[in-house]
Order: C-alpha cells, then structure tokens, then sequence
C-alpha cells in the first residue's frame, strides 16, 4: 500500500519516483490517502510510465466514474484514448451505481477481476 498525504501534484510531480518504486510485476497496488492527495495523479502517471514501457494499463476506480477520470486524465497530456484503442490501457469503472432510494448497488469483484483479466490476456 503507498499512502500519499497532500502532496498536490500536476501530472508531473511523481515522474522520479515513478521508475524506482519497485512494485511487483502482476500484483494489485493500493493506493491510499485524504481527498486531494493525488492518488488519482500518481497512479495514471504510474500506469502511463509503464504503456511507455510497453506494460498494459489497467486503472480501476472506485470512487470516480471512468468516463470523468478519462476527461481529467487527458488534460494531463496522455494519450489515453490513443492507449485505450490500442488496447494498451484500460479502465474498470467499479465507481458505486446509486439505486433510486439513493443506496448504492454492491461491488462486483468478480466482474472487476475478468475485465483486468481479460485485458492481460489479450496482449
């Protein structure tokens, strides 16, 4: 888990970090911090760093909806969409779907496992 305290960042702030991390290949991330912290900014830019490298991208959220993290994201001067239709980079859209009282429908982690699954084996 990498907990990040608000740090503020630009889409640019985390590239030296990013290479000397040494995350596992192949295993789950979390990343975690307060509203504001750049979760969202360090693990695109984490992922981006690693379509540059020829590793596919797999960004799941369960907070923001993946059509508003991808109108974010590209502002940040990623091609995201060039990724996406070159299958290069993917999002699972786990954010919470809210019924009509106003609840939200529970996480399906299964679908969320075949959707990063499937985008590892089509490479």
């Amino acid at each position: 888990m990498i907990w990040l305290h608000g740090l503020g960042a630009d889409g640019h702030d985390f590239e030296p970090l990013v290479p000397m991390l040494g995350l596992p290949r192949r295993r789950a991330t979390v990343v975690a911090g307060q509203a504001g912290s750049a979760k969202t900014v360090f693990a695109a830019q984490f992922l981006a760093e690693g379509v540059r490298r020829g590793e596919p991208a797999v960004f799941v959220s369960m907070e923001e909806p993946a059509e508003d993290l991808r109108a974010n994201l590209s502002t940040m001067g990623w091609d995201i969409a060039g990724w996406e239709a070159a299958r290069d980079w993917q999002f699972v859209d786990a954010s919470p779907v809210l019924r009509e009282d106003g609840s939200a429908e529970p996480y399906s982690f299964a679908a969320l496992a075949k959707a990063g699954l499937t985008m590892m084996e089509g490479r």
